[in-house]
């Protein structure tokens, strides 16, 4: 079934010179133009030719896409119409030519402004994973930055090269750019991280992030990625690594009220005992960025009344001072794997306070959600982390590990309670292990046998070592009921589904479900 236009990929790129040369050579073969004088190139016959009319038909001729940009620097203006009816020749999808600012192609400013104005004019995010860009046209400078933007700042979409016909490798002319890269993080402005992402959660973040005075609120179970998506806000509006401050508020609740305030305030040498020296607090350290509140549900009543203070006043003192210290600027994410309306109603959490930090609530979704609701985006998070796993240790980085069909079945189908962070752990087991054996295939039994060493306890959702219930059937009733309901809601109610991710006969289930009606 043919696509609709709505959903053809759309394809960005420079014109290149190589572009230009097939372009003029072919009319001149044609006899629409005569060759300048003192050319010798366009004196010889240009053939027209699959895969030899230069980079951009290289990659549009007998392709379908909703839309074609091409980029042109202010030399190439006069031949814009012309370069459209070269690729017309090709390709009848609806074709711009955007003649940009660029005087001179070799400059990365001039050739970086062009670029963010026109991704600022027609790039969105619901568009985003429709973006194909070829690298391939244009000079060093056009490559870098159309690569930088679009996988960095206005990220989403695919990068390809393509290769001329006589060095291709089994006539394949179109080649996606895979390679892994690394930027310092205080680039990073719009980074794809390893905190899974629904359209409906990048849609919040895209509204409402860049207002620092808009508090988020990070829900979701423990190892979801809440660190990784409070930097990916953090690093999107423009936050530099030195100031994206993490404040762990389980490590500071267990000091007394004096170590809570001094952390987070800062305080006076000789202010309180213990106290020997000055100290500047979390929140004066965050100014102009953000400061991450992690695991904020473990602050204690008796202290939340200091830290709702200081969100509602904007301002700040120090133990043993008498200075007012005005927040500049400083935008406040927490996150927690707690429920903290029930926190609130169970009087464990302020409910001013809940109210102040969470203006905006974003729920992570976890790992045995995405492995069944969304296989493709779990297989992406799966290579990213190995890919990751590579750079960080020099002894995995010259094997290049594949997965086999069954390996990928054991990563879908298991519960996941340790989430992202024990997916990451299970990976580096499985490498090492297939790295030891001499192999770079992971299979199944590896990944089963890793699985197994990792014991994980999902917060919230097993009990500790020592529970004993005093009703062990009603217990485990209910503990099924639970499960089967979960199943059912990340199915949409959809018992067959539901059915097939429980390991359960269809008619078995829906046979209890009658039952407890």
């Amino acid at each position: 079934m043919a696509k609709a236009e709505s959903d053809l990929p759309i394809y960005v790129s420079w014109i290149g010179t190589t572009d230009i040369n097939c372009m003029e050579s072919w009319r001149v073969t044609e006899g629409f133009d005569s060759p300048p004088e003192n050319s010798s190139r366009l004196t010889i016959p240009f053939k027209e030719e699959p895969g030899q009319n230069g980079p951009i038909r290289t990659f549009t001729d007998n392709n379908k896409f909703s839309q074609i940009y091409l980029l042109a620097s202010k030399e190439y203006d006069s031949l814009g119409s012309q370069m459209k009816d070269w690729i017309k020749r090709g390709n009848n999808s609806k074709c711009q030519i955007i003649i940009t600012t660029v005087e001179d192609p070799t400059s990365y400013d001039e050739v970086y402004k062009a670029l963010d104005k026109f991704f600022s004019k027609y790039w969105t995010a619901e568009t985003a994973s429709r973006y194909v860009f070829n690298l391939t046209p244009g000079t060093p400078a056009m490559q870098a930055m159309l690569f930088y933007m679009s996988q960095i700042r206005y990220s989403g979409g695919k990068t390809y090269r393509t290769v001329p016909k006589k060095f291709a490798k089994n006539n394949k002319q179109i080649l996606e750019i895979t390679a892994p890269f690394s930027l310092k993080p205080d680039l990073y402005l719009n980074t794809q991280t390893q905190c899974p992402q629904s359209d409906e959660i990048e849609k919040v973040i895209e509204l409402y992030a860049p207002v620092k005075a808009i508090n988020i609120l990070l829900l979701g179970e423990s190892g979801v990625g809440k660190s990784s998506a409070a930097q990916k806000i953090h690093y999107r509006c423009g936050g530099k690594k030195d100031n994206f401050i993490i404040a762990n508020c389980a490590e500071l609740a267990a000091g007394d009220a004096n170590m809570f305030r001094a952390e987070l305030f800062g305080a006076k040498k000789g202010s309180f005992t213990g106290c020997t020296e000055d100290k500047t607090g979390l929140f004066e350290l965050a100014q102009n960025g953000t400061i991450f509140l992690d695991e904020v549900a473990e602050i204690p009543l008796s202290s939340q009344s200091v830290l709702l203070r200081a969100l509602q006043d904007k301002e700040i003192m120090s133990i043993g001072s008498k200075k007012v210290v005005r927040l500049n600027n400083v935008r406040v994410i927490s996150a927690t794997n707690h429920n903290l309306l029930e926190d609130v109603k169970n009087g464990k959490f302020r409910e001013d306070l809940y109210y102040r930090l969470a203006m905006c609530s974003i729920t992570l979704p976890n790992l045995r959600e995405i492995a069944f609701t969304n296989r493709e985006y779990f297989q992406e998070l799966v290579k990213t982390i190995l890919n990751d796993l590579k750079k960080e240790d020099s002894k995995l980085n010259d094997t290049d590990f594949k997965l086999t069909q069954d390996a990928w079945d054991c990563l879908m189908s298991y519960q996941w309670p340790g989430n992202i962070r024990q997916l990451r752990h299970v990976l580096l087991l499985s490498t090492v292990y297939a790295l030891n054996t001499g192999k770079s295939e992971i299979d199944g039994k590896i990944i089963s046998l890793h699985l197994s060493n990792v014991n994980t306890v999902s917060s919230g959702t097993s009990p500790a070592d020592d529970f004993i219930p005093n009703n062990l059937n009603q217990w485990l009733a209910e503990q099924k009921d639970r499960i089967i309901r979960n199943a059912l809601r990340l199915t949409s109610d959809n018992t067959s589904k539901a059915a097939k991710m429980l390991g359960m006969n269809e008619q078995t289930l829906y046979s209890y479900l009658k039952k407890c009606k």
